[in-house]
């Protein structure tokens, strides 16, 4: 089996992971849509499930 790198960007609304090769090349690119939560103006929130939830089905 090969080694590989595996890239997490949890943003405001989708999480993204990508595979790359020890080269660079990418391999694999996959995102998941996750909630935020505005409880009062200016305010923003991450239910910690959810956004586990969501990079876990990225991956």
């Amino acid at each position: 089996m090969g080694q590989y790198l595996l890239g997490i960007d949890n943003g405001s609304t989708v999480s993204k992971a990508a595979l790359f090769d020890v080269h660079g090349k990418e391999i694999a690119v996959a995102s998941c849509k996750g909630d935020t939560i505005y409880p009062h103006p200016g305010w923003t929130e991450r239910d910690m499930e959810m956004l586990w939830q969501s990079t876990a089905s990225a991956i």
